[in-house]
């Protein structure tokens, strides 16, 4: 497996929206309350015993971290996937499979929150999760290279997976692809422990409640060897241009920018090694590997 530092600079090369010419953009947003409300694929209490079911070794129950068992037809595929039902047998916590991507948080279908909705709008055949994905921009990037057996694309936000579906079904290149969307706490990966062989979370680390917990979760569902590669900006120092101040302020003012130790700390502290960064003005890309 490539070393994270060689991760780093591949990723860099192949996407250059990254590069030091190119600014970073992020959507307006205004407050909107959603309803993360729907119906169970797998009704409660039904017996698996006379019907034939598979386990999907990538996805794992987010309350107690058991396998979940899947019904439904089989694949890793957008049409496979939402005609679905998982269940885990352990607490016997069903999760719905939405029309267009799977709820796998521990709350699902029943939790009502507020969000931010945007207006108008050297790799091997591995398992990789990118979360925070957004609209997926790079999560159409790592499915179109057909070098990944599985994505998982993850997010939070019923509004951001939704575009994300908008833009996946426009492109009959990778509508059929081992591409599916999940929305997952990123506190709480629905992966089983050592399962992933690299985890990616563009621009993502300022909008997270509690980055420490969540590298502490990327270091679990990682493999060993595998690698994490993220991207955020970062907090204001007094040689921070005050384009990139103006553009702060009247768009990313309520988010937790990080310093570079408060990115660094977390993934040293539980365990992952080769920490290397790479800092654009305000922001950083970064990359560590599991030992």
């Amino acid at each position: 497996m490539a070393s994270s530092s060689i991760f780093h600079q591949v990723l860099f090369l192949k996407y250059p929206s990254l590069s030091d010419n190119s600014p970073v953009r992020s959507p307006l947003r205004f407050r909107s309350t959603i309803r993360a409300a729907s119906s169970l694929a797998l009704e409660p209490g039904l017996s698996t015993k006379n019907s034939p079911v598979s386990e999907v070794e990538l996805f794992s129950c987010p309350v107690c971290y058991e396998p979940l068992i899947r019904k439904g037809p089989p694949g890793f595929s957008l049409p496979a996937i939402y005609r679905s039902g998982f269940k885990c047998n352990k607490c016997n916590k069903a999760y719905s499979s939405k029309d267009i991507y799977l709820d796998l948080t521990v709350t699902a279908g029943t939790e009502e929150y507020t969000e931010s909705k945007p207006q108008g709008t050297e790799l091997f055949r591995w398992v990789l999760v990118d979360v925070s994905c957004g609209s997926g921009l790079f999560s159409r990037k790592f499915a179109k290279s057909r070098m990944y057996a599985r994505i998982a694309a993850l997010d939070f936000s019923e509004n951001m997976l939704r575009q994300c579906y908008d833009f996946i079904k426009s492109d009959d290149t990778i509508l059929s692809t081992n591409l599916a969307l999940v929305r997952a706490d990123v506190s709480r990966l629905p992966f089983s422990s050592g399962s992933v062989d690299t985890v990616h979370a563009g621009a993502a680390l300022h909008c997270w409640p509690s980055p420490s917990n969540a590298v502490a979760e990327i270091n679990r569902i990682l493999r060993s060897g595998g690698v994490f590669v993220g991207t955020t900006f970062l907090r204001y120092t007094s040689s921070t241009p005050a384009i990139v101040r103006s553009f702060r302020g009247r768009v990313l003012r309520n988010y937790n920018h990080l310093t570079e130790g408060e990115i660094e700390d977390p993934c040293t502290s539980c365990g992952l090694v080769n920490y290397s960064s790479r800092v654009q003005q305000a922001f950083i890309m970064f990359s560590a590997q599991k030992p």
